[in-house]
């Protein structure tokens, strides 16, 4: 059985909340970035302040930048032109929210 710990980000901020679906799921492919975006940004702030700290992996900025900047150079000069597959070296920051069950001041919830 699977127990999900419920924090404040998953009450309000859900990427998936009925109040964000329809914009960011709209034909308007300009309406929709643009909130995908903000609320990335929104979750990302309010993540700071949920109990307990939420988990998350810290992927490099910089890396991603230099390969898009690359796929998009192939393409302008006409070689790539399908899917690219590419995986970046990443960092677990572990927090509150990933914990031994045994130490968990959240005994009542496990995975």
């Amino acid at each position: 059985m699977l127990h999900v710990i419920e924090s404040e980000i998953h009450k309000n901020g859900c990427i998936l909340s009925k109040a964000w679906y329809r914009s960011i799921f709209s034909d308007d492919r300009r309406c929709r970035y643009e909130n995908v975006d903000s609320v990335i940004r929104r979750m990302c702030e309010e993540a700071q302040y949920t109990t307990p700290m939420l988990t998350t992996v810290e992927i490099s900025k910089t890396d991603m930048g230099h390969f898009a900047l690359q796929l998009l150079m192939d393409s302008l000069k006409g070689g790539h032109k399908g899917v690219a597959r590419i995986e970046f070296q990443c960092k677990l920051i572990k927090r509150d929210s990933c914990t031994l069950a045994e130490d968990s001041k959240w005994c009542e919830y496990y995975i």
